[in-house]
């Protein structure tokens, strides 16, 4: 009984933040598969800025979770 009314209660913002890592993925694809294979810079700089996107889309949905606390 106690798992039922966990995803009764956080199902929704479970289900958000699995959407979000999709959407991470896809954005990942879309900055390294157009990417020329030697051009390691390029591919470093690209890294960093999708690390940061992705820090901001888990933080954002994290923090209202966090602020209901």
């Amino acid at each position: 009984m106690k798992l039922k009314k966990f995803i009764q209660d956080y199902g929704y913002t479970i289900t958000k933040l699995i959407i979000t890592h999709v959407v991470m993925s896809v954005f990942g694809l879309m900055l390294y598969l157009p990417m020329p294979a030697d051009n390691n810079l390029l591919v470093g700089i690209f890294g960093v800025v999708s690390l940061v996107f992705y820090f901001f889309m888990v933080n954002n949905d994290i923090g209202k979770v966090g602020a209901q606390d």
